[in-house]
C-alpha cells in the first residue's frame, strides 16, 4: 500500500491479521484473572474486596465442612469462565492454531 501512513498500516493491515491472536490473549487473560486465588489472598485483607473464589472458603470449618454448599459455590464460580469459553471457543482455537508450526 503505497503512501500509507503508520496509522493506516496498523489499522488496515496489521490489526486484521492479529484479530484472532488479540482475542485469544484477551480471553485467556480473563480466564486467568477470574480463577486467580494466590495473589488475591496475598494482597487483599478486607472481606469487602475479596474475589468470588474466596466465597468457597466461607463454607470451610476447622473440624468440618459443608461439602454440598462448597461444590455448589464452586459450580457457580466456574460457570462464567465455562460460558465465556463455550461462546468464544472458535476464536481461542483459531488464535492458538495461528501460532502453530504447520508441516
Amino acid at each position: 500500500m503505497d503512501g500509507c501512513g503508520i496509522y493506516r498500516i496498523i489499522f488496515q493491515i496489521i490489526t486484521p491479521m492479529l484479530k484472532s491472536s488479540i482475542a485469544t490473549v484477551a480471553i485467556m487473560t480473563f480466564l486467568n484473572n477470574w480463577n486467580e486465588f494466590i495473589m488475591a489472598s496475598t494482597y487483599l485483607s478486607s472481606p469487602k474486596w475479596k474475589t468470588l473464589p474466596f466465597s468457597v472458603l466461607e463454607f470451610t470449618g476447622q473440624y468440618s465442612s459443608n461439602y454440598a454448599v462448597q461444590f455448589a459455590v464452586m459450580a457457580l464460580t466456574a460457570a462464567p469462565a465455562v460460558i465465556v469459553y463455550i461462546i468464544l471457543n472458535k476464536h481461542i482455537t483459531k488464535g492458538v492454531a495461528m501460532g502453530a508450526v504447520k508441516g
